[in-house]
């Protein structure tokens, strides 16, 4: 099954002693703002729009009164509501992004396990990738934060 969850580890001790959860931070924050906003443009990893909603999906979602019937995957708007749940320290250099913090589900299903039918195309649904980080934006703007951080450190080489 798929993870749905995204998970950045970097473990520096036996190198340095060095503090790189402000990145992981940064970075959890840039997947978890841009997952969101796929899920609002309803576009796949890639920017692409994602497979348009049957008509007979899109008046099931009207008939339930869901706000955008059109949209994909957005029955109740859970899925989208991904949230930072571990946040790295120097300490712990881990941040974790995951889809379903609250354990939300829908019919005893729990959305994880449903968006997973999503990301893989499983059954009648087609492949929705949405989840993950995106070649673009998300792994330049991550890269660019890197780059600069680490040009902060070797700025301040030799300066204590």
């Amino acid at each position: 099954m798929l993870s749905t969850k995204t998970t950045s580890t970097v473990n520096f001790k036996p190198l340095l002693n060095l503090d790189m959860s402000p990145v992981l931070n940064s970075a959890a924050e840039i997947v978890r703002k841009n997952i969101r906003k796929r899920f609002k443009d309803g576009a796949d990893l890639q920017g692409s729009a994602l497979t348009k909603l049957t008509t007979a999906t899109i008046a099931d979602k009207k008939r339930k009164g869901y706000k955008s019937p059109p949209l994909p995957l957005t029955a109740r708007g859970k899925l989208a509501m991904n949230q930072i749940i571990a946040r790295a320290t120097k300490a712990i250099q881990k941040a974790i992004v995951y889809i379903n913090p609250s354990g939300a589900n829908y019919n005893g299903t729990p959305a994880d396990e449903i968006y997973g039918f999503h990301h893989e195309g499983m059954g009648y649904n087609p492949v929705r990738r949405t989840f993950g980080i995106a070649d673009e934006p998300d792994r330049k703007e991550i890269a660019d934060y890197y780059h600069r951080f680490i040009r902060r450190i070797v700025s301040n080489l030799g300066k204590a």
